[in-house]
């Protein structure tokens, strides 16, 4: 599996986060909504030792809505991956 370019996600994700400032407050709820049930399944998958589904599920998160928390999490299991 390929992976992409640390600057290419960074670009990625501020381009999310720009887009993400500009959303109504009523979006902004339904992503929360979103990003925390992949977040949540992420956490699942992480606890089980399943870092690969764990990144998947997290990586649904930031695209919806970008949190440190994710970026964290996300972080943790691509350091774990690549032992």
């Amino acid at each position: 599996m390929k992976r992409t370019p640390v600057s290419f996600r960074l670009a990625w994700l501020l381009m999310l986060l720009s887009l993400l400032a500009v959303a109504p407050p009523a979006a902004a709820d339904e992503a929360t909504e979103e990003a925390r049930k992949h977040y949540d399944a992420g956490v699942v998958a992480m606890e089980k030792g399943d870092c690969s589904a764990a990144v998947v599920e997290f990586e649904k998160a930031m695209a919806v809505k970008p949190h440190y928390q994710i970026a964290g999490n996300l972080g943790a299991c691509e350091v774990e991956l690549k032992k």
